[in-house]
């Protein structure tokens, strides 16, 4: 059984800019910066990225946690894009919007 550690942290995890249009979708920001939860969980140290539902992983290290979460974020926000445009009939826009 798993013990958990009283080690929760929030970690900024920003997202390089991997697209053509040198923006990233819906920030229109080069960068934007989410907030990762992550804690010790026995051997393992696991997250989830606050602002993206479902982005979540795991890893040996911390480090290697990050790294996951990183790629597991740029991943969603990439196949969100893909499925945001096509959803689009007829003229359209994209407005960026700052919380």
């Amino acid at each position: 059984m798993w013990e958990r550690q009283a080690c929760l942290q929030r970690c900024p995890i920003p997202v390089e800019n991997q697209w053509s249009n040198g923006m990233i979708p819906g920030t229109g920001n080069p960068m934007a910066n989410y907030r990762a939860v992550i804690q010790r969980d026995g051997e393992w140290w696991i997250g989830w990225v606050e602002e993206i539902p479902g982005v979540n992983s795991q890893g040996a290290t911390r480090e290697e946690l990050l790294e996951n979460l990183q790629s597991a974020l740029s991943e969603a926000l990439e196949r969100n894009h893909a499925d945001a445009l096509p959803a689009a009939s007829g003229a359209f826009e994209a407005a960026s919007l700052t919380a």
